[in-house]
């Protein structure tokens, strides 16, 4: 008897704990899935194309990489042109905006250039204001994440 008492107990604390993770992710995807559903494209368009962005956040398969690409800046143009510069080098290729299943994908290419490779993905949008572009990329293996600051 006591064994029994014991194993519903056990079984009952395991299911209320099983709910309360089933909410709380669900709360973070209805979260992430707002954040995409209400962006407006062309407001976002808007606010990337009216400014330069410095990298601010670079992380790439779990390691930080900031600090080799936090000097570039960045300038986006309407006809879906991308400026990529430092003091010694500058290359250009394309980005665009779309919406699909899983919310705004913010596309760059730059031709397969080696040094820019690494931001030639389909990123998903996390969050943008007038001064912050916050991506990730998610893959089996890890989450990349590329923020773009406004360039002061």
């Amino acid at each position: 008897m006591i064994n029994t008492y014991i194993g519903k107990t056990l079984y009952a604390i395991a299911m209320v704990t099983l709910g309360f993770g089933a909410i709380s992710c669900e709360k973070e995807e209805e979260k992430n899935d707002n954040v995409n559903t209400q962006v407006n494209l062309e407001q976002l368009r808007n606010t990337v194309i009216a400014s330069q962005w410095q990298i601010s956040q670079f992380t790439q398969n779990g390691a930080d990489e900031t600090a080799n690409y936090s000097a570039y800046r960045l300038e986006f143009a309407d006809d879906d042109i991308v400026t990529i510069s430092n003091d010694t080098l500058s290359s250009t290729g394309f980005w665009d905006l779309d919406r699909n299943e899983n919310g705004v994908n913010f596309q760059l290419n730059f031709n397969n250039q080696p040094d820019f490779e690494e931001f030639q993905q389909d990123w998903e949008l996390i969050d943008y204001s007038s001064t912050l572009v916050e991506l990730k990329k998610e893959d089996s293996i890890a989450i990349d994440y590329f923020t773009l600051d406004k360039f002061q």
